[in-house]
């Protein structure tokens, strides 16, 4: 089903019919922000370069190790914001070292 007056599809599984256009990009809108707020284990690799494999996550699933996660049925998702704490909880600081001096050029 198209929606006149965006000319884009509107997904009838929602049952929702927007009245105008503005009504149709907030639904839109919503939609992208519930999917930004979680990530498919595909995506979380993304996230880690593929350093991460999917195969990984899976296996620290099974061991609950790793990024926490969520589970609905067989559809698992993993929340950003858990992600970037599993980020901080594994950031390696190093110590400071002293800032390298850069010879002057009086004496090249």
């Amino acid at each position: 089903m198209r929606h006149p007056d965006l000319e884009m599809p509107i997904a009838s599984t929602t049952g929702l019919k927007p009245a105008n256009a503005r009504q149709a990009m907030s639904l839109q809108e919503s939609r992208a922000g519930a999917n930004a707020e979680f990530l498919t284990a595909e995506e979380v690799s993304a996230r880690y370069r593929g350093a991460v494999s999917v195969g990984t996550l899976r296996n620290w699933r099974a061991a609950r190790i790793g990024p926490t996660f969520v589970k609905i049925g067989k559809s698992v998702l993993y929340p950003m914001a858990e992600l970037e704490a599993w980020d901080r909880a594994n950031l390696v600081k190093c110590r400071r070292q002293a800032p390298i001096e850069q010879p002057s050029r009086e004496d090249a």
